[in-house]
């Protein structure tokens, strides 16, 4: 089979975390992995998902080491980050697992990257951070901090010069082409959506145009280009009648609308999601073919 690569996207509270590990409970077998940019995904782990063995890490940086928190199995491990700088010792750690005798990760695992546009904004903040204390001699306070971008955006002055963005997007992309492309493991990333305004001259051109495509004006959060690396884009949402799933886009044979599927599957089709046998993961099997380790 060919690996997964999903992106999922939804609001705060729509059941993202939760769907991913839903994948990791009906898939027992295999070991899986998850770098997480919040505390989301270790309370659900702890209040709503007893049944699966796990261990949460957190990053020492001045020993650059992981830190065991809590372990309960080894069914999951998860990464807690909360500097762009773990996320990358993160990927040394799959590589780690990727090269154990036997191998932890493989074809059957499941690597997750809970809100990667939170990981986007960590990279943002460390850019700030250095910069502002570059241009300072003595350690500065928040505040020093805050007023000094505040100068500069006054002296119509930018926060980040071009070889700042450089620097961001290529380790971004260094660091998710290692999780879509150089490990064996089925893909599952995470991030917010927002609402598209065309008007606003701050919409990128990426944006629009897979909003267009799907005739959704919405948005996934974070970095313009990361939808486009990822074959399967698919969104959840929460309103008062329940929890909803939405087929952006599919790759490949089965195309858009979903051709097997009776009645087609749209966009803007809203498929509901329940606690039994038509739940996240059931639904993927049935849509995408999705197999059990």
């Amino acid at each position: 089979m060919p690996r997964n690569i999903v992106l999922l996207g939804g609001p705060s509270g729509a059941g993202k975390t939760f769907a991913y590990l839903q994948v990791v409970l009906h898939n027992p077998e295999a070991r899986h992995f998850a770098i997480a940019a919040d505390e989301g995904l270790p309370t659900l782990l702890h209040y709503e998902f007893p049944h699966v063995g796990y261990s949460i890490l957190d990053y020492d940086a001045g020993a650059r080491q992981w830190v065991s928190r809590v372990r309960t199995g080894d069914q999951l491990t998860v990464y807690r980050v909360t500097t762009f700088s773990a996320a990358l010792a993160a990927i040394t750690e799959l590589e780690k697992a990727v090269q154990a005798k036997p191998p932890a990760l493989m074809s059957s695992s499941w690597v997750c990257v809970d809100r990667i546009d939170m990981l986007y904004s960590q990279q943002q903040n460390a850019i700030v951070e250095r910069a502002s204390r570059a241009h300072r001699e003595r350690k500065p306070s928040h505040l020093d901090d805050w007023d000094s971008a505040l100068d500069q955006r006054a002296a119509n002055k930018p926060m980040f010069e071009q070889q700042d963005w450089q620097l961001i997007k290529g380790y971004y992309w260094r660091f998710l082409s290692y999780v879509l492309e150089q490990q064996p493991g089925n893909v599952l990333v995470t991030t917010g959506v927002e609402e598209l305004y065309r008007e606003s001259q701050y919409v990128s051109k990426e944006h629009k145009e897979l909003a267009e495509e799907i005739g959704v004006q919405k948005h996934y959060s974070g970095q313009k280009e990361t939808a486009s690396r990822f074959p399967t884009l698919l969104c959840l949402r929460h309103v008062q009648a329940g929890y909803f799933l939405n087929v952006w886009k599919v790759w490949g044979g089965l195309g858009m609308p979903l051709a097997q599927h009776n009645p087609p599957i749209l966009p803007r089709t809203d498929i509901q999601l329940d606690a039994g046998n038509k739940n996240f993961w059931s639904w993927c099997v049935e849509l995408f073919g999705w197999e059990a380790s």
